[in-house]
Formats: C-alpha cells, sequence, structure tokens
C-alpha cells in the first residue's frame, strides 16, 4: 500500500470518527437542554460530514478518470493492433475460391445459396439476439454499455465486463435491504427517545415549593461580581421555566460559589431544562457548573 492510500485511509478513518462522537453530543446535548453546545456540535459533524463526502466523491471520480484513461490507451492502441493484423494478412499468400477462377461464360449457382444461407443465418441470429434481450434487459446497463461501445473497436470483452461488473448479485441486495430497514429503525427509535427527553411537560416542570441551586462559577478575562453574574445567569434561563417564577435570593458563599432561591418546586423535567441552560455557556467568558439542586414542595401543591 502506497503512502498516499495510507494518508487517505487515515484521513477517512479520523473524518469518520469526528463524525460518530460529534453526532452523538448533539444528542446528549439535546438531551441536557443545552441548546448551544448541540448547535456547536452539529456545525461540527455538518462539516466533517462535507469533509467524507467529499472524500468520497473525489474517490470516484478518480476511479472514473483511472477508467476513461484506460479506455483512452486502448482506443489509441487499437489503430496499431489493427495495421499489424493488415501486415499479417498481406503477407500472407491468399489463395482465391476456385469458382473466382471460372471463365465468365459459365454459370454456377454458388454465389446465391452462398447469399441465401447468409440471409437465412441473418435472421436465425436477429431472432436469437431478440429473444436473448427479452430476459437480459431488466439486469443490463444499457447506457453504460452505449458508452463504452464506441470506445471498443477490437470486440465486445470490456462490454461483458463492464456488463458483469454493473450488476449487483443478490446477496448484494438483501445486505443493502437489511442495512436501509435497520437504519430507518435505529433513526426512528432514536428521535423517539430524544423526544421524550426534550418535550415539555408542564406539569411536571414547577409546583408550589422552592428550589435551591448551588452554582460553581468561572469567569475569563472579565471578572464581575458573582452575584451579578449569577442574576444574569437567572435572568437568561429563566424563560426556560413556564409559569411566575420569582428570585427570593441570592447568596455567595465563596469566592466562586453562589446559591440560587425561587419560589416554585422543579420536577424533574424543570430540574433537567435549569440544569442545561446554567451549564450552556449562556454568557460569553462565563462558565458554570451546577453542584446541587433541591426542591421542596409545600403540602398544597
Amino acid at each position: 500500500m502506497s503512502a498516499v492510500r495510507i494518508a487517505r485511509s487515515i484521513g477517512f478513518v479520523l473524518t469518520a470518527a469526528i463524525l460518530a462522537v460529534s453526532g452523538t453530543y448533539v444528542v446528549i446535548d439535546l438531551a441536557r437542554w443545552e441548546w448551544n453546545r448541540a448547535i456547536i456540535s452539529a456545525l461540527v459533524m455538518l462539516a466533517a460530514l462535507i469533509v467524507l463526502m467529499s472524500m468520497m466523491l473525489f474517490r470516484q471520480l478518480h476511479r472514473i478518470e483511472q477508467r476513461l484513461n484506460t479506455l483512452e490507451r486502448r482506443r489509441h492502441d487499437a489503430p496499431d493492433a489493427l495495421d499489424a493484423l493488415r501486415s499479417t494478412n498481406n503477407s500472407v499468400a491468399r489463395r482465391h475460391f476456385r469458382w473466382l477462377e471460372r471463365s465468365q461464360d459459365q454459370l454456377g449457382v454458388f454465389i446465391p445459396v452462398l447469399l441465401g444461407a447468409g440471409v437465412l443465418l441473418s435472421l436465425a441470429a436477429y431472432l436469437v439476439e431478440r429473444i436473448a434481450g427479452l430476459f437480459a434487459a431488466a439486469t443490463l446497463d444499457q447506457q453504460t454499455i452505449r458508452e463504452l461501445a464506441p470506445d471498443v473497436p477490437l470486440g465486445s470483452g470490456l462490454i461483458r465486463t463492464a456488463e458483469r461488473s454493473s450488476q449487483p448479485t443478490t446477496r448484494r441486495r438483501s445486505v443493502n435491504a437489511v442495512v436501509v430497514m435497520v437504519t430507518v429503525v435505529v433513526s426512528l427509535g432514536a428521535v423517539g427517545v430524544l423526544r421524550e427527553l426534550t418535550q415539555t411537560r408542564p406539569k411536571e416542570v414547577t409546583a408550589a415549593g422552592t428550589t435551591s441551586i448551588l452554582l460553581d462559577i468561572e469567569q475569563r478575562r472579565q471578572f464581575r461580581p458573582i452575584q451579578v453574574v449569577a442574576e444574569d445567569l437567572w435572568g437568561s434561563c429563566r424563560s426556560r421555566l413556564p409559569g411566575a417564577l420569582e428570585l427570593t435570593a441570592i447568596t455567595q458563599l465563596n469566592a466562586k460559589q453562589v446559591e440560587i432561591v425561587f419560589d416554585r418546586a422543579l420536577g424533574h423535567t424543570g430540574r433537567v431544562r435549569i440544569t442545561g441552560c446554567l451549564e450552556d455557556l449562556t454568557l460569553d467568558l462565563v462558565r458554570a457548573d451546577v453542584l446541587a439542586i433541591e426542591s421542596f414542595a409545600t403540602d398544597d401543591g
């Protein structure tokens, strides 16, 4: 294997791995309600998909170019072969048919019989060709044959090779059908699971009570009071939760940690949504991690 083919294989494997990893993180980020990260992962997946498709397209174009070059070389070699054949035939002394050596005043029936036999044989060959075409037309690539036929002056061997290579086997068709069915089933299952994880359930989002969120906030190149950053995060993520919510307390615990308390108890869906928003790089140059989140529902809720 040449160095070029090794480099192409490595690039193909790396691109496929990036595509798989980024696609996986798209699903994970959507399930976590981290929309910004999901968008970034989707952009990486799209770029990897474009690169992978381009590599496959260039590979097919390279193969087509090699085939065309082969046909071009064979077409250029054909006149030389014909000249060699003509010179060989000319070098051999011709022996004329005996009936051509007869005098013109004698009549013979050889020519009419020969012509009649030729007509009958041509008709029989035509019928055989038509009958065979009825059974073979469904498996032949007629367009490819028509395009290749003018470039093959010395015979139909290449046409037969093209016909055999263009006919998919039954096993290949079965494998392709199974792969398509499995892909469709897995895709539908993944869409159903993702829909179950990301759909809105108002009754499970909030209830009467309180919720406490412990945040660890990290800032880069722009340092503001941590309580102000926490209030900005709450203002950005407040719209992720339905209902009337009111922030009751923001308490700074140390240089990086802060506790947020508001007047509603969150269910499972609500906790996932607010956690995903707070950890989703919502503010520039700010990274927040939810260390703990607790909800306390009142008796009347």
